[in-house]
């Protein structure tokens, strides 16, 4: 069975406050690996062609506007 990794930067204000576990306890990540999809390096893959990103929400714009 596939270790979870606990999602240490959770989500919204309103998230927060709601104090939400399953985004606490529960990362991105490994909700697409169990998907079926192959997550390397921030980078979601199916069928060995990459579809997508996963970037927490603090790091969204550097992640993104990298030079």
């Amino acid at each position: 069975m596939m270790k979870i990794t606990r999602n240490i930067h959770c989500g919204g204000a309103q998230t927060n406050i709601n104090r939400l576990r399953f985004e606490e306890k529960i990362s991105p990540d490994d909700v697409l690996k169990r998907a079926g999809y192959d997550v390397v390096d921030k980078k979601v893959y199916a069928n060995n062609e990459c579809i997508g990103l996963t970037i927490p929400q603090h790091s969204l714009y550097k992640e993104l506007l990298k030079p």
